[in-house]
């Protein structure tokens, strides 16, 4: 959709203000559901995970931990991604 959108503002016929107003109203409410939509997602990847942290690899775990980043899961799910990812090095 919002592909579509910037291919029509990009076209002169497109670009009159009512429509320009329309398009920001609408990418507005976008962003909000698109950021709810992602929190969604990594809740529900962290959750599957915690399921699984023994099916890790320590590649898997510190990949995953790139991927959510710092603003993202919980003290827990980072703290069983350091025992995934250190766990050869006690050996």
């Amino acid at each position: 959709m919002i592909k579509r959108i910037r291919e029509n503002l990009l076209d002169e016929e497109f670009s009159d203000v009512e429509v320009i107003v329309r398009v920001s109203l609408i990418l507005n409410d976008s962003k909000k559901e698109l950021v709810d939509f992602v929190k969604d997602i990594y809740t529900i990847m962290e959750k599957r995970l915690l399921n699984n942290m023994d099916k890790l690899t320590v590649e898997n775990a510190c990949l995953i931990a790139h991927g959510f980043g710092l603003d993202r899961g919980s003290k827990q799910l980072f703290a069983e991604l350091e025992q995934v990812a250190f766990k050869d090095i006690d050996k």
